[in-house]
């Protein structure tokens, strides 16, 4: 099977429409025809049900596109490997995040990164799904929160962090030891929109405890946040380890109990795709610099 054959169709199979693929292709669509039907022919099975202008994977197609998009990955990390031989220290690295870690976790890494590397292109994207982000290969490796086990994904654990409510040092609260999670429902809370990976992981323990959370304030960055609870409108619900990375001593962190919320934080990339030295370079600084956060 020729290559162009099987890009020609792993995109008609995204695209299931003959116009959109051969647009994408760059051919004329008579061609992307002549293309399938001649990938047909040596597959001697059909590939696609044609149903008026409507086109369907058929089961062969179902199998090829599983092994085609395989194949297209393995060339891809081949050339992605021999274009690190060629320019070792350059080139481009896609880091995709959880929002808020780069102004008070990252910034000091990749300064560092940066002064080793200057050369190259670090591109830093805040996302509350990263794992379909590299997956997609959207972004070379991840930070993020940790999820079940996935063949296609590595993960390497960094972080695991638990919750409470963070208070301002003048705020009523702020000499509690600990606050039960059954009363936070009572308090002013200022917290990410819901769809956020913290809000979510809160959200999912007060429905289990049966209590709605209503804050008064939701804004979808860290620092607004902070600075609403440094002025006291109300507390919020950070983990320990971010809040230590904050610092300043005009903020208060009191642990939740009953339960106590979690969640591990770690590095995600695929497990079939070449990584670079530069991506191992700022994979080690990761692991030296937050894992002491744990």
């Amino acid at each position: 099977m020729e290559l162009k054959l099987l890009e020609a169709f792993a995109v008609l199979s995204e695209e299931l429409h003959f116009t959109r693929a051969a647009e994408r292709l760059g051919i004329a669509q008579p061609t992307l025809s002549l293309q399938i039907r001649a990938l047909e022919e040596q597959v001697g099975l059909p590939l696609f049900d044609r149903i008026g202008k409507r086109i369907t994977l058929t089961q062969a197609g179902v199998v090829l596109l599983k092994h085609t998009k395989q194949v297209m990955q393995t060339i891809k990390s081949a050339q992605d490997e021999l274009d690190d031989l060629k320019h070792l220290y350059t080139g481009t690295l896609n880091v995709g995040m959880l929002s808020g870690d780069l102004d008070f976790r990252l910034t000091n890494i990749v300064i560092e990164f940066h002064r080793e590397f200057p050369d190259i292109k670090l591109t830093l994207q805040g996302s509350v799904n990263i794992r379909q982000m590299v997956l997609q290969n959207q972004a070379d490796i991840g930070l993020t929160v940790l999820g079940h086990e996935d063949d296609r994904i590595i993960q390497i654990p960094l972080i695991h962090e638990t919750f409470g409510i963070v208070t301002s040092e003048r705020h009523s609260l702020a000499d509690r030891i600990e606050f039960p999670f059954v009363d936070l429902h009572r308090l002013p809370l200022i917290l990410f929109p819901k769809g956020f990976v913290g809000r979510d992981l809160i959200d999912s323990h007060s429905d289990e405890k049966g209590i709605r959370l209503e804050p008064i304030i939701e804004t979808s960055t860290v620092p607004s946040i902070i600075n609403m609870v440094r002025n006291d409108l109300g507390v919020s619900v950070f983990s320990r380890q971010l809040i230590e990375s904050i610092g300043g001593d005009d903020l208060r962190f009191i642990p939740l109990v009953d339960p106590t919320p979690f969640r591990d934080i770690g590095i995600i990339y695929r497990s079939d795709r070449y990584i670079s030295h530069a991506a191992r370079s700022f994979v080690n600084k990761l692991i030296s610099r937050l894992k002491h956060l744990r």
